[in-house]
């Protein structure tokens, strides 16, 4: 299946209705459920969108929204397709969660991040999960859904009686300009919320030009069959001082070594080792920082070394870059 679905040659499957169309939402999809909205041979988003007449374009595998495994699925056309088309996704989506929860769902061995924080109610696991749908909404669009002192999203809760979370601003991996808004309850207070939500974004005249940038974090590790990796970024900076090794074991567990100037050490692990600290949270991996005065030989170079998954050890990568080009940015 997976195969299959790497055969895709780009991320937008049958033809599109609307060259210039009047409103796009992204919602985020689970990469291990991707398949079901894509069909075999793409023969379901096709389905899709002949039905909905909207375009919809979903991310290549392994590039996923920052944070998560989660890839992104861009719906885009008059406001009352796109809708259509969320609630017959939702409603696929939903039906292949609750499948993969009677199946075991065996079949998965790359795990989800955020699977550290589900299934915690005990007990909980085998029963059926309550619909959710997470929508990608650019963080300088978000007033328009929060309003004055919280008061819009307050108004969606209890006109859809759906439960609408908006992710902090703070929780945003560097670089990351999107906040994601979880919206659960049944299908049918699902849709209503996102009609609401929808119904205010149409109107914030940024919103059509900020729903155009990118959500995703584009992978630049590659592995092949030899079990070797290229970063393929090679040095960021030659002030950085910093290089790259990388490792596949049999478990696609992927590591890599990053080597840092000893003068910007304090910077990256932050006050009270917080920085690093919540980079591994965001990324899901575990990064190893070599000790005070254990140097590279015949270098003043420390050693950063993250193991994790590999849509996990890209992201904290390039976390890791985004402070030390901060850190350059303030000492220039």
């Amino acid at each position: 299946q997976q195969e299959q679905e790497e055969k895709q040659p780009t991320t937008t499957t049958g033809s599109n209705p609307h060259s210039d169309p009047a409103f796009a939402l992204k919602m985020l999809v689970d990469s291990r459920n991707a398949g079901a909205v894509l069909g075999k041979g793409g023969a379901t988003i096709n389905e899709l969108q002949t039905s909905t007449n909207c375009r919809i374009q979903l991310t290549r595998t392994g590039e996923v929204f920052p944070g998560t495994s989660e890839r992104v699925l861009t719906l885009s056309g008059e406001l009352p397709s796109v809708l259509t088309a969320v609630h017959l996704i939702s409603t696929k989506l939903q039906s292949e969660t609750n499948n993969g929860n009677n199946n075991n769902n065996n079949e998965n061995n790359e795990e989800n991040f955020e699977n550290t924080n589900t299934n915690t109610e005990g007990g909980e696991e085998n029963k059926q999960q309550t619909p959710k749908c997470r929508l990608v909404i650019p963080n300088a669009a978000a007033g328009c859904v929060l309003g004055k002192g919280g008061a819009t999203i307050k108004s969606f809760i209890e006109d859809s009686e759906a439960e609408i979370r908006l992710s902090s601003q703070n929780q945003a991996p560097p670089g990351c300009h999107d906040r994601i808004l979880t919206i659960s309850g049944t299908i049918g207070q699902i849709l209503r919320a996102v009609a609401l939500v929808a119904a205010n974004l149409l109107e914030d005249q940024n919103y059509a030009t900020l729903v155009k940038r990118p959500s995703t974090y584009r992978p630049s590790l590659d592995y092949g069959r030899g079990g070797s990796m290229d970063h393929g970024r090679g040095h960021y900076n030659n002030n950085h001082h910093h290089q790259q090794q990388h490792n596949v074991d049999p478990q696609n567990v992927v590591s890599a070594t990053m080597q840092v100037d000893d003068s910007k050490m304090g910077p990256i692990l932050g006050k009270g080792g917080r920085t690093i600290t919540e980079i591994q949270v965001s990324s899901g991996c575990r990064i190893k920082v070599s000790d005070r005065n254990d140097f590279v030989p015949g270098t003043n170079l420390r050693t950063l070394q993250i193991s994790g998954s590999v849509t996990g050890v890209q992201l904290a990568w390039e976390m890791l870059e985004e402070r030390l080009r901060k850190i350059e940015a303030d000492a220039s």
